[in-house]
C-alpha cells in the first residue's frame, strides 16, 4: 500500500522521464483468490489474467486521470512502475462555491512510502517533500483535501491494482467489443461489492479509505494485446461521491523512481 497522510509534500530526487481522462459511471476490482461468500471460487476471466500478465511483462506505463466529485475535480498525470510506485502530477480545482485559484501538486510514492507537496501544502526552506502517511483517513467532518484524494485515488493508476487484487476472479463479468479512437477493444463491465465478495486486503483497505466504501461500478477496456487502455469506477462513501476516468498508454516507458534523499524529507 502506498499513498500519504493528512499533511502533504512530495520529495523525490524521482528520475522519471517518461513519455507522458474524466468520467463516471461505470466499474469493478479483486485478486485471483477471491471467493464468493457461499459459492466455489469462479474460474479466472480469461481476458483479465491475461491483461495482469500484460501489465506485468511491460512493467512501465503512464496514465492521464480525471477524478469528478460533488464541488471539485481532480486531474492530472502519472509516471508509473507497476506494482513499485509512481510519480503523479495533479492539478485541483472547485466546481461549486466562489472561484479560486486551482491546486497544483506532486505525488511521490515508493514502496509503502508517500511523498506530497503542493501549492498550498509547501515543505520548510531546504526541503522538496512532505512525508504521508499512506493510510491517511480523511473524516465527514472536515473538507475532502484535495492532496488526500489524490493519494487515495493515485491507487486506480496502475492497472495491477484491481486485477491483482482480485478482479479476475469475481462473478458478474460481462465482456463486450468496442471502441476507443477507432481502435478495437473490449469492455469489461462488472460491480464490485465488498459486502458478499471478499478481496485481496490492499483493495479492502483501499475501500476503506475512501470513506468505508462498499460498492463499486467498474468498467475496463482492454486493447487487442490485452493491455488496459481505459478504466472508469464510480462509487459512494461517507465521505463522497466520486467518479474517475483514467487513461492508460505508453507501456514500457522509461520511468525510474527514487526515494528522496531524507535531507530532503519533512515531516507532516
Amino acid at each position: 500500500m502506498r499513498r500519504f497522510g493528512r499533511a502533504g509534500v512530495l520529495c523525490a530526487l524521482v528520475t522519471a522521464l517518461v513519455a507522458g481522462a474524466c468520467g463516471g459511471g461505470d466499474a469493478g476490482a479483486g485478486r485471483d483468490d477471491v471467493r464468493n461468500a457461499g459459492a466455489s471460487s469462479p474460474a479466472p476471466d480469461p481476458g483479465l489474467s491475461a491483461a495482469l500478465a500484460a501489465v506485468r511483462r511491460a512493467r512501465t506505463l503512464q496514465a492521464t486521470f480525471t477524478v469528478r466529485r460533488v464541488g471539485g475535480a481532480l486531474s492530472g498525470k502519472a509516471d508509473v512502475v507497476s506494482g513499485r510506485g509512481m510519480l503523479v502530477t495533479f492539478r485541483h480545482e472547485r466546481t461549486t462555491g466562489e472561484p479560486e485559484r486551482p491546486l497544483t501538486g506532486r505525488l511521490l510514492t515508493v514502496g509503502d512510502a508517500a511523498f506530497v507537496r503542493s501549492t498550498r501544502w509547501k515543505p520548510p526552506k531546504g526541503r522538496k517533500w512532505i512525508a504521508v502517511d499512506p493510510r491517511w483517513a480523511a473524516t465527514p467532518d472536515r473538507p475532502i483535501a484535495p492532496e488526500w484524494l489524490a493519494l487515495v485515488m493515485s491507487r486506480l493508476l496502475d492497472p495491477a491494482f484491481l486485477l491483482d487484487q482480485g478482479l479476475t476472479g469475481i462473478d458478474g463479468v460481462k465482456a463486450a467489443p468496442d471502441t476507443i479512437d477507432g481502435a478495437r477493444v473490449t469492455r469489461y463491465t462488472l460491480s464490485l461489492n465488498l459486502g458478499y465478495q471478499h478481496f485481496g486486503p490492499e483493495l479492502t483497505a483501499w475501500a476503506r479509505q475512501t470513506g468505508d466504501g462498499t460498492s463499486f461500478g467498474v468498467s475496463l477496456w482492454l486493447d487487442a494485446r490485452h493491455r488496459p487502455v481505459r478504466l472508469k469506477l464510480d462509487g459512494s462513501t461517507v465521505l463522497l461521491q466520486f467518479w474517475v476516468d483514467v487513461a492508460f498508454h505508453h507501456y514500457g516507458a522509461r520511468v525510474r523512481l527514487r526515494s528522496p534523499a531524507p535531507r530532503t524529507v519533512a515531516k507532516a
